[in-house]
């Protein structure tokens, strides 16, 4: 009976024929060769197919599935997810790649601390190495420092209680199999930052990490690429409040809310007031916002821009709030009132 290979690499392609090459020779040439590669082809519209055609044919350890209807991200990695039967799970995007030895230092790793997870260093690269292109070398410069951030010396730390320490990305990382099976986790189909979601709901159910001091993980600058262009897309920036809602409610389900309630609430104010000042639809931004806020009954003040906060008091006691940002009134009942009420601005 064959055994099941040590670690399934997912890959979903969608128009990315122009790097599919160099990241498909990235994982064939892995010197860990007992793997699975399941490449996921989301109904690209260039010449991906053909590509990948042409790779399982060289190489048996890949798979190809064609999904009926271009689903998105999230749905393309579950579809692997569904069919992964390595005794570790990894991702890679299709427009990156990985260097040659990154799944042999994850394994060995993980066997030898018995590690739930391993997160390895990850390298920022532009696409072109157009140093005039002011915008995509700013990018380069941010993206690199955010994932410096959290490099630590090599060795096995437990998971903090502020995951959000940890940097929000899934593919610099190797993740086991039996744990990802036993709480079936999936992430959140139609949203984009769908890594941040999925990385609370595995980090939430185990107790350590162990982090390697090797760069594992190349990734490509676009200027064409999904995450690059959020901002251009006003639509989609209020995804961010949904994937919390989403993190939320699966602590919720799995009574680990109370655990972390004071960095997952401390996240969710700082994304909103990020997103109020960036996002042209403010409104919009309030309105989902309050809504999370209320579904949970969560306790915070979000700094929606300019603000003023009147209290209306009956017998020297607050019976009333008024908040008025720069586009709403909202008025709280804080108890009931009977009869009479004196204004004042709290300041």
């Amino acid at each position: 009976m064959k055994q099941n290979p040590k670690v399934s690499i997912i890959i979903p392609i969608y128009n990315t024929e122009k790097y599919l090459r160099k990241c498909l020779n990235s994982v064939i040439n892995q010197t860990l060769k007992d793997i699975e590669i399941i490449c996921i082809n989301d109904c690209s519209l260039d010449k991906s197919a053909d590509v990948l055609s042409e790779y399982a044919q060289k190489d048996q350890r890949i798979k190809v599935i064609n999904n009926v209807k271009n689903e998105g991200l999230s749905f393309t990695r579950n579809v692997g997810l569904d069919i992964a039967k390595g005794e570790y799970i990894a991702f890679v995007d299709s427009d990156d790649y990985i260097k040659l030895k990154a799944y042999e230092l994850m394994y060995d790793k993980a066997k030898a601390a018995n590690a739930d997870v391993v997160c390895g260093k990850v390298q920022c690269v532009l696409e072109t190495q157009d140093i005039a292109n002011q915008e995509l070398t700013s990018i380069l410069k941010s993206k690199q420092s955010y994932f410096d951030k959290s490099n630590l010396r090599e060795g096995l730390y437990k998971i903090p209680n502020d995951i959000n320490t940890m940097i929000a990305v899934v593919w610099n990382k190797l993740y086991k199999k039996t744990i990802v099976d036993k709480y079936h986790l999936r992430f959140p189909e139609g949203l984009i930052r769908e890594d941040e979601a999925w990385l609370w709901y595995y980090m939430s159910k185990i107790k350590s990490v162990y982090y390697i001091e090797d760069v594992v993980y190349s990734y490509l600058i676009r200027q064409d690429s999904i995450i690059n262009n959020i901002s251009k897309d006003n639509s989609k920036i209020v995804d961010l409040i949904y994937i919390q809602d989403c993190i939320i409610e699966h602590l919720k389900e799995y009574k680990l809310f109370k655990k972390y309630k004071k960095y997952i609430v401390g996240m969710f104010r700082r994304n909103v007031e990020t997103l109020y000042n960036e996002a042209k639809n403010k409104n919009l931004i309030y309105k989902e916002s309050n809504k999370v806020i209320k579904k949970y009954g969560l306790s915070m003040d979000v700094n929606y821009g300019n603000v003023e906060k009147i209290y209306v008091k009956f017998l020297g006691i607050r019976v009333l709030k008024i908040v008025k940002s720069d586009y709403k009134i909202k008025v709280y009942f804080l108890s009931f009132i009977p009869f009479g009420t004196i204004v004042y601005n709290n300041k």
